[in-house]
């Protein structure tokens, strides 16, 4: 149907009838503007509206659809082609209602997928959030891994009689004045101890070996209750697919990636990463003022907090721990100098 040509007929008609749009719209019980609409060609009336609007312009049902008045003997022909285009929009007519139930079909189906997405993620990190890491003594330690300085150390050798051993451990023995205490910690640590002439500890020396960060952060028995199915497999691949090869590679991303935010677009196994990440920092990373990196001959990391002097030196998939307090023992030069003793088997 020519929507054009059909409002202009009914306007012409409806002038000759000396009817106002608002006349018209009041005897069809219908508003002045979908009159209005139908005049300028913008919208078609409804078909229950033909009979009562031909009885009112005085022409025909045909002369409607056609728009345009009909002489007796096209009467025939121009039913036809009426009866044609009437079913024509109807047809049409019923498609579009088709294609809009379709339509607003899937966007409910669309709005109630995301909405439930939205409140999946949501409630995902909402679980999957640690809270305490915003408690300034935690982001201590970020602080205290982001203060970085680099020590280069190269190996000398010593006589035998020169060394301290303790298991496939060697040091320049500088503790022979201190006194070793038999009550230990535990079985992987020798401990001295230097005192004054009124009983008081005034250095402490211990060495011994411990488990890796990346060994102790990807094993079994560590967070496998608190985060479900982020298990030992998911933490191995956590640390392969960023590049983490050893302690410093591990101690460098948490100094990155500490206070990374987890949002609705934030991957399901990257939200769980961050949480693995905060729940070991926080249980495992000592609070230290500063970190310093070793290098030259030796791989490795020392831990600075006020009077203590933690040294990590990485060989055999283990971390050799020496630790060091007292004034006199944790400069850096005495650090260096000692450290360049060291030997493992």
């Amino acid at each position: 149907m020519d929507q054009q040509k059909i409002g202009k007929f009914i306007q012409e008609q409806r002038k000759k009838q000396k009817l106002t749009q608002e006349q018209l719209a009041e005897k069809l019980g219908i508003t002045k503007g979908a009159v209005s609409k139908w005049e300028r060609g913008l919208s078609l009336m409804d078909m229950s509206l033909l009979k009562p609007l031909s009885e009112i312009l005085e022409v025909s049902i045909i002369e409607i659809i056609n728009g345009e008045e009909i002489k007796d003997k096209e009467i025939k022909q121009k039913s036809s082609e009426a009866i044609v285009k009437t079913i024509k929009h109807s047809k049409d007519k019923e498609k579009k209602i088709k294609r809009r139930t379709i339509t607003k079909t899937l966007l409910t189906v669309f709005l109630i997928f995301v909405i439930g997405f939205l409140t999946y993620k949501v409630s995902y990190i909402k679980i999957y959030s640690n809270q305490d890491r915003e408690k300034e003594e935690i982001k201590k330690i970020v602080d205290g891994l982001s203060n970085q300085q680099t020590m280069t150390i190269y190996k000398k050798t010593l006589n035998e009689n020169e060394y301290l051993i303790y298991d496939d451990i060697k040091i320049r023995n500088d503790f022979k004045n201190f006194k070793y205490e038999e009550k230990l910690s535990s079985k992987k640590w020798q401990e001295y101890k230097l005192y004054d002439e009124n009983g008081k500890t005034k250095s402490v020396f211990m060495l011994g070996s411990a488990t890796t960060y990346i060994d102790y952060f990807t094993s079994e028995a560590i967070l496998v209750g608190d985060l479900g199915q982020f298990n030992s497999a998911d933490r191995n691949y956590f640390l392969l697919r960023n590049d983490i090869n050893d302690d410093i590679d591990f101690l460098n991303y948490i100094k990155d990636n500490y206070f990374a935010k987890s949002n609705i677009f934030t991957q399901t196994r990257k939200i769980k990463e961050n949480y693995a990440l905060n729940l070991f920092v926080d249980v495992a990373i000592p609070r230290v003022d500063s970190l310093t990196i070793i290098n030259g001959d030796y791989t490795g990391f020392i831990f600075n907090l006020n009077n203590v002097r933690e040294v990590n030196i990485l060989r055999n998939n283990k971390r050799y721990i020496f630790m060091f307090t007292g004034s006199k023992y944790i400069t850096d030069e005495y650090i260096k100098d000692i450290l360049s003793t060291v030997e493992i088997k």
